[in-house]
């Protein structure tokens, strides 16, 4: 769904300024077609804003258009079965595993799916014949202390069709780092290790959060320096 050209022609204070004016209320009413979800939809959608500066920077009409299109999906931003993601100025619809996993089920085509994380000494490597990851995993009181090695997922069809594939953890941050402008491996290294501003560390964790693709157990405000 396209938000219609009320919300660009505008020149609002902010974002919920934005949202609530009656032009705009009225397209996502139309829209979503249901008072109730639309009235959910709006405060949702401030409380996620007034939560993330990054947000408060991106173009507001860009943020509506991007949730539109997860709510066209009859998906959730509540949920987190999609994300509006901030890049600049402009913010993006961004699907996330909680949504694909809704996709799949709502299919009909998927007996069972599923990803799991892998602890260090669990990956055996893959099969002689069929290149599938082998996982041995260990008793849940044993894997909780050991570092996270990357992740497992699977997939099962209706028809008996079973694939699964195996990623280390630096696979997936090389590939953020190759593929998405908000991430930053070298910054995450940094962050890790406590050597990145506040202000940058807050910024890169909130996209962590978002995205899930990695691990952060400490509390960032001991991780970060204590600097803008």
């Amino acid at each position: 769904m396209k938000a219609n050209n009320s919300i660009t022609q505008t020149k609002p204070k902010g974002f919920t300024a934005t949202i609530n004016m009656d032009s705009v209320q009225k397209m996502i009413l139309t829209s979503l077609k249901d008072p109730r979800r639309a009235a959910s939809f709006t405060s949702t959608l401030i409380s996620i804003v007034n939560g993330s500066y990054q947000l408060q920077n991106c173009e507001p009409s860009s943020i509506i258009s991007a949730a539109l299109r997860g709510e066209g999906m009859n998906l959730s931003l509540a949920l987190g079965q999609y994300s509006v993601v901030p890049y600049g100025t402009k913010a993006n619809y961004q699907l996330s595993y909680k949504g694909l996993a809704q996709l799949a089920t709502r299919s009909g085509q998927y007996k069972d799916f599923g990803v799991f994380d892998v602890r260090e000494g669990e990956y055996m490597g893959s099969d002689k014949r069929t290149r599938q990851p082998v996982i041995e995993w260990k008793d849940d009181d044993e894997r909780e202390n050991l570092p996270l090695a990357g992740f497992y997922g699977f997939y099962e069809l209706q028809n008996g069709f079973f694939k699964s594939v195996y990623w280390t953890h630096e696979k997936i941050l090389n590939h953020a780092d190759r593929y998405s402008k908000a991430f930053s491996k070298e910054k995450y290294e940094n962050l890790l290790a406590g050597k990145l501003a506040k202000a940058e560390a807050e910024k890169l964790a909130e996209f962590i959060k978002v995205m899930g693709i990695g691990e952060v157990t400490c509390d960032l405000a001991g991780m970060a320096k204590e600097h803008d």
